[in-house]
């Protein structure tokens, strides 16, 4: 799945005496890519995200990983049962150890509990949940969470509304009211889960950027 995301031949990740590389192509993608991890992603969903962080490939969003990515060795034991053991770590191409977890660029916690929940629904209306935002991932110490609720709908902008608030000179502050009132009058159903709406956000305004770039 990786070797998609590569244009070029590079070494992307290494287990033991096995190393994976890219393929070099012209048909690899280019648009762009947010990548959602929380503290349940883990062994090879690990590396993916390791491999697509260190080409800068794409932007990784959520909280540090599991830290499980490592080559096991399987021992009998003689009830039966069977054993496994880490005897290396898995590393990425840039040297690094994905036992280390893979920290994101975009800092979203959120309690585990409610992620398997907006997993299940994204649109789902929690009672109460707290998530601690960060720009930049922060080292692994941890700091205390602060408060939010999502029984506050926010209202969401999309390109095409962008576009035109920038051509007509309308401030963001004043269009949002009357945006959220336009979406309640609909009744389009609002993106609960924080860490897929702010990736969601993040990728509209990249399409946004493209878009006037290119005009």
């Amino acid at each position: 799945m990786a070797n998609r995301f590569f244009a070029t031949e590079q070494d992307l990740l290494r287990w033991g005496d096995s190393t994976f590389r890219s393929e070099a192509k012209s048909n690899a993608w280019v648009a762009p890519v947010a990548v959602l991890i929380n503290q349940d992603t883990a062994e090879a969903a690990e590396a993916l995200a390791g491999m697509l962080k260190q080409a800068h490939t794409a932007v990784i969003i959520g909280s540090t990983t599991a830290k499980r990515a490592h080559q096991f060795k399987e021992f009998s034991l003689a009830g039966g049962q069977r054993l496994q053991v880490a005897v290396s770590p898995v590393v990425l191409g840039n040297g690094e150890r994905i036992s280390q977890g893979i920290v994101p660029d975009i800092l979203v916690r959120v309690p585990l509990e409610d992620e398997k929940q907006y997993f299940t629904d994204a649109f789902k209306l929690l009672a109460s949940t707290k998530i601690d935002l960060g720009l930049m991932a922060p080292e692994e110490e941890e700091k205390p969470a602060r408060s939010a609720t999502n029984r506050v709908n926010r209202a969401r902008i999309n390109e095409a509304e962008l576009v035109r608030m920038q051509k007509e000179g309308v401030r963001l502050d004043e269009e949002t009211a009357s945006l959220g009132a336009r979406d309640a009058e609909q009744g389009k159903p609002q993106i609960q889960d924080p860490v897929l709406s702010r990736a969601m956000d993040l990728l509209k305004g990249l399409a946004v950027v493209q878009k006037m770039r290119k005009s």
